[in-house]
């Protein structure tokens, strides 16, 4: 278990240093840095859709092609099968938390995502996703909520987040009954 933590740590450290880098006067000028994140996704996913690609339509996948890429192992802090925010805060902040958690440790105090750390160094800050704009995956970038089902709280932490852009397929209404 040490190990998992210790690789972990690791892992989120170097996220960090990446990002850190990319937002720092030390690296060359940076104009834009784009996250895609395939929910779900993985590589038994992204290697069935390369093989369809190209058996069907005779092209490959322009995401295979691109610079660099990332592959993670994802457990949530108290599950072995993470949920969408807590592998979204993960991404977004760089630690573990519970299933069901929003930019929050496990013991529930806020973390930062990477996204603030740009927006306070200057950079503008949009999201974008196919889902509501309020649910887990990209909430976890401006959101701290206990609930990833706390959608209406969610989208005040949307709106006070003071972000550029954003854009997704509308917003979930209702919180936790």
């Amino acid at each position: 278990m040490k190990l998992r933590t210790a690789s972990a740590s690791l892992f989120s450290a170097s996220i960090l240093l990446v990002f850190a880098l990319a937002f720092s006067a030390i690296a060359a000028p940076v104009k834009y840095v784009f996250l895609f994140i395939g929910d779900g996704m993985s590589v038994p996913q992204r290697t069935m859709a390369a093989d369809f690609a190209k058996r069907v339509h005779n092209y490959d996948l322009l995401i295979n092609d691109l610079p660099y890429a990332v592959a993670t192992t994802t457990h949530a802090a108290n599950s072995p099968i993470t949920d969408s925010a807590a592998s979204g805060t993960a991404i977004a902040c760089g630690v573990k938390t519970n299933n069901g958690r929003i930019g929050m440790t496990p013991d529930g105090k806020p973390v930062e995502s990477v996204a603030y750390v740009a927006q306070k160094a200057g950079r503008k800050v949009g999201i974008i996703s196919s889902v509501t704009i309020n649910h887990a995956t990209p909430a976890a970038f401006y959101a701290h909520n206990l609930s990833r089902n706390n959608y209406y709280d969610i989208g005040l932490d949307l709106v006070s987040s003071g972000f550029d852009f954003y854009g997704g397929g509308g917003l979930s209404k209702s919180n936790d009954t």
